[in-house]
């Protein structure tokens, strides 16, 4: 894959930005981290659906879990869904890219690391969703979920 412009490497598979802004993933597919709309595990790279436009790419190393962002801002992700972690509003798996919720001006993705994934936002805040669960969604709760629309940092 000579037009790769960006890697992200989860545990069980990986997934590379081409020039074009499309994406591509291979290896296992149990979470339906490849993006391709199956639970098939592939050997050589598979096109992840419906992710045209993206500029960046983002993989959690220990989750199943990938996200982009898009040219025009927005940012999608597939995969497993445990711990609100697609940032959809709900804790379901995805097999296809679906929008991150209320989030727009993304300039950069950090997705799923430990239960959690964050975003940091053109206007120079920043915000994180998943599993509160070691108490480092501060200053909130240990044990509390949220989701992609609450903001935690400030400009």
């Amino acid at each position: 894959m000579s037009n790769a412009v960006g890697l992200a490497l989860g545990s069980t598979h990986s997934c590379a930005l081409l020039d074009d802004g499309s994406t591509k993933c291979w290896g296992q597919n149990n979470w339906g981290q490849l993006g391709n709309g199956t639970f098939t595990d592939s050997l050589v790279p598979v096109t992840v659906t419906g992710s045209a436009n993206a500029v960046s790419i983002s993989g959690g190393s220990s989750e199943t879990v990938t996200c982009v962002v898009l040219a025009d801002g927005k940012g999608q992700c597939w995969g497993g869904g445990n711990d609100y972690l697609l940032a959809a509003g709900n804790t379901t798996t995805s097999t296809v890219p679906i929008d991150i919720l209320g989030l727009n001006g993304i300039e950069t993705l950090y997705a799923a690391s430990s239960g959690k994934s964050c975003a940091t936002l053109s206007d120079s805040r920043f915000v994180c969703w998943g599993s509160g669960i070691r108490g480092e969604m501060h200053p909130f709760k240990p044990n509390q979920t949220i989701s992609g629309s609450l903001v935690i940092g400030t400009n």
